[in-house]
């Protein structure tokens, strides 16, 4: 699936990532809104629409997904060094 798809892309980068699976787009939307401290994979026309949230990146052309965090997130300089990782060059 996308979703599989996309982790695999992000497991590439560490596997030390913490993750949880929650297969309502719904919830995890609502997760995302209401916790600065967390990055989500949501589909792109939802990731897109919310201004709350700040696209880090999408995915290859064929995989409709989008990480996603809170625009307001306090930027660590370990968090910027992840998001440095993580965007396309």
């Amino acid at each position: 699936s996308n979703m599989i798809g996309a982790y695999k892309n992000l497991n590439m980068i560490g596997n030390n990532l913490k993750y949880q699976l929650i297969n309502d787009y719904d919830v995890l939307y609502s997760i995302l809104k209401k916790t600065k401290n967390v990055m989500g994979l949501l589909p792109n026309p939802i990731a897109e629409q919310e201004r709350k949230l700040k696209l880090i990146k999408k995915f290859a052309p064929n995989i409709d997904i989008a990480l996603v965090y809170r625009s307001d997130r306090p930027k660590t300089l370990a968090f910027k060094k992840l998001i440095n990782n993580i965007r396309p060059s």
